[in-house]
């Protein structure tokens, strides 16, 4: 059985939908990292939506943590361990269903398309595991220079991954739109 037989017979996309933007909407609302982002205002950018960040940028912002805000950044991380797991499950149902609408029939090397949203996972947890290293190391004497890099090459390659993904997602329901309309036609 292929990956996206086997997420399309043991799934469901509305589902999984209100699963991701449940999640979603948690994530926002007790996010440990609002108040962080309130005080810095202009001063904080968020390491996980921000390619190619230069080291010292994510050094710059930390400065100005207090150690009330580095707690709070590393419960986000904390909390953030779960919701990859959560996007990816969702984004993989969903696109083992629009495949077969992109590419009918569905040729089996891209039925690993599927599981795209995997990928972007396991960047997102080296991301992860990359900043909270860094801010239970970081001080005045130990700027971590080579993690921070890694970490920066994690989010730029979640980030072009979840691109993609979102690319085959757009394609997909496009598609499946103008197929809808060409057959409410006839």
């Amino acid at each position: 059985m292929s990956p996206d037989q086997f997420l399309v017979r043991y799934s469901s996309p509305l589902l999984a939908l209100v699963i991701l933007v449940g999640a979603s909407l948690l994530l926002d609302r007790f996010n440990p990292k609002n108040d962080i982002i309130e005080r810095l205002g202009k001063g904080y950018f968020s390491t996980d939506q921000t390619p190619f960040y230069r080291p010292q940028q994510l050094f710059d912002m930390l400065d100005r943590y207090s150690e009330e805000d580095r707690r709070a950044h590393v419960r986000f991380i904390y909390l953030d361990l779960i919701y990859p797991l959560i996007y990816s499950v969702t984004a993989a149902i969903l696109l083992a269903y629009l495949l077969p609408v992109l590419v009918p029939p569905l040729p089996a090397r891209f039925t690993y398309l599927s599981l795209l949203p995997f990928a972007v996972a396991v960047f997102d947890y080296l991301e992860n595991l990359s900043l909270l290293y860094i801010l239970q190391r970081y001080g005045a004497n130990n700027r971590p220079f080579g993690m921070a890099c890694f970490s920066s090459v994690m989010t730029t390659s979640k980030l072009f991954l979840m691109y993609a993904t979102a690319a085959l997602f757009l394609i997909g329901l496009v598609t499946l739109v103008v197929k809808g309309l060409r057959a409410a036609r006839r």
